[in-house]
């Protein structure tokens, strides 16, 4: 166990006898228990099968190696609730059947990739969400243009001309959402400059509702009396995007986003999110 202990990895003592691609753990150092979340003394005797998930790759059975041998990149899960991922950096065998086998948590920089991947997949997204807006702003100029026009030839029908100014009031809203879309979808140096908040969240609001879909309510409860701040304001409409996102997700079966304003030292924009009785 003093040898467990020393090593700066989590690390656990096996018998070399692989069966069915698991292995007898003798003994386990805090580390290895600390990530997996198992008691030391509740691995002792367990098969490492105990600790095999989705993610675990198998290895063939085979017998020890009379040197160290190479390193080899299983991967076990953790105990269920727990996230941890472990991969074999080596296997060492210590005395007659025995052998030492020590792994790092990789659960972090798994995460760190995810959430990479995850920011490149929200750019495309954004991309195609320009695109798209751009074309659908082309269409909305050609409808509000004939508005224009059809306003004149229709001065003598009250009730047609009453239709087509509901229909110019919502092709001139549909414009301001577009333009919007194209706004943030735009790839833009960072602009630092004194805003006030409140301005940015109203100006992405039906934005936002949209984001969070029919399930979620979108409050805004926006403080009167709020300073400004120095911020980017692309950045910071970002964020509560992501934000946004974050909290439908979180809601399947719908809910209520809040997003509160206040004066405090360090905070100006709080979202909040209470799921719906399930």
């Amino acid at each position: 166990m003093a040898l467990l202990e020393s090593l700066p990895e989590a690390a656990i003592l096996t018998r070399d006898q692989w069966d069915g691609a698991g292995v007898e753990i003798v003994a386990a150092n805090a580390r290895f228990a600390a990530l997996t979340g198992y008691a030391r003394e509740a691995l002792v005797g367990r098969n490492t099968r105990l600790l095999h998930g989705p993610k675990t790759e198998i290895i063939p059975c085979a017998p020890a190696a009379p040197s160290p041998a190479p390193p080899r990149r299983r991967e076990l899960a953790a105990s269920p609730g727990r996230h941890a991922l472990l991969r074999q950096l080596a296997l060492l065998p210590v005395e007659p059947g025995l052998q030492v086998a020590v792994f790092r948590d990789l659960s972090e920089l798994r995460r760190l990739r995810e959430a990479m991947f995850h920011s490149q997949k929200l750019d495309t997204v954004g991309q195609l969400a320009g695109g798209t807006a751009h074309d659908f702003n082309n269409l909305l100029s050609i409808i509000n243009g004939y508005c224009e026009i059809m306003r004149g030839k229709l001065a003598a029908a009250p009730a047609a001309q009453k239709d087509l100014e509901e229909i110019h009031r919502a092709g001139q809203k549909a414009a301001r959402l577009a333009r919007q879309i194209l706004e943030f979808s735009r790839r833009q140096d960072t602009e630092v400059r004194v805003v006030n908040p409140n301005t940015l969240i109203r100006e992405i609001a039906e934005i936002l509702r949209r984001v969070a879909g029919d399930a979620v309510k979108v409050e805004l409860r926006l403080a009167s009396d709020l300073g400004n701040t120095r911020i980017d304001p692309t950045q910071f409409q970002q964020v509560l995007f992501n934000l946004c996102f974050n909290a439908r997700d979180a809601m399947p079966q719908g809910g209520k986003l809040t997003v509160r304003t206040a004066n405090h030292a360090q905070a100006t924009a709080a979202p909040a999110c209470r799921r719906a009785p399930t």
